[in-house]
């Protein structure tokens, strides 16, 4: 839109308390979004680069090392994306495929997570956009957390959040986006909203050093600021 062009009009310093001030109200807002807040133990963690990346630091964050394995539900594109990411980074996983003219089930699912390959976390799409087709989230969640408490579920919203209801309480842990889907601002950042607990698991975690949420977030609440450049022109937007 054109408010969204003109506010990028403005240049900020990357240390500059304005920008600073910007990068607080965004996460605090995405936090709101989701029906969080810092005060009901919810994170945003805001990290520069697509989507793609965020859904990649989520999985590399997330699944311990020792003996993490992620269940990829998955009935489209970028299901299958999450699985390639996983064989790059090493992780152990597996794949429940559904036919992607329709959404998951539920039972399914959990017939899968009560069997023997003990896993660790469950990562699913909430909105499939390659199909057009949006997964029934809060059941799956809810069901998940009710028979497995100990599983951390793993949510790439991408098309979804903003769009479609997303809430935290249901026992997400980790939930990611960008900023130019549904809340319709430009390429440049993308977004982790976590269950704070879970993330304060992943300290140490991270296969990679650029996509690790946790030495960013902590940098983010030491100091305000990102790490490394900050995308400050796509943050204002």
């Amino acid at each position: 839109s054109g408010t969204v062009k003109q506010a990028m009009l403005v240049d900020y310093g990357s240390r500059d308390s304005l920008f600073l001030n910007t990068v607080s109200y965004v996460r605090d807002g995405l936090l709101r979004v989701a029906g969080a807040s810092k005060e009901t133990g919810h994170e945003c963690v805001i990290m520069q680069g697509s989507g793609t990346m965020a859904v990649e630091a989520m999985l590399g964050c997330a699944v311990p090392r020792n003996g993490g394995k992620a269940l990829l539900v998955i009935n489209g594109a970028y299901g299958h994306r999450q699985s390639v990411m996983c064989r790059y980074m090493g992780i152990d996983h597996e794949c429940l495929v559904f036919e992607d003219s329709g959404p998951f089930c539920v039972e399914t699912v959990l017939q899968k997570l009560r069997g023997p390959a003990g896993f660790t976390d469950l990562s699913v799409v909430h909105h499939e956009t390659t199909a057009g087709v949006i997964n029934p989230l809060e059941a799956l969640v809810k069901a998940v957390k009710a028979e497995f408490p100990s599983i951390s579920v793993l949510v790439d919203s991408m098309s979804g959040f903003g769009a479609y209801d997303l809430q935290m309480s249901w026992g997400i842990d980790f939930a990611v986006s960008s900023a130019n889907k549904c809340i319709e601002g430009v390429p440049g950042f993308s977004y982790v909203l976590c269950e704070r607990e879970a993330l304060r698991r992943t300290r140490g975690n991270a296969r990679s050093l650029s996509l690790d949420i946790h030495d960013q977030w902590a940098s983010m609440e030491a100091t305000g600021q990102f790490r490394y450049t900050p995308p400050t022109h796509a943050m204002l937007a």
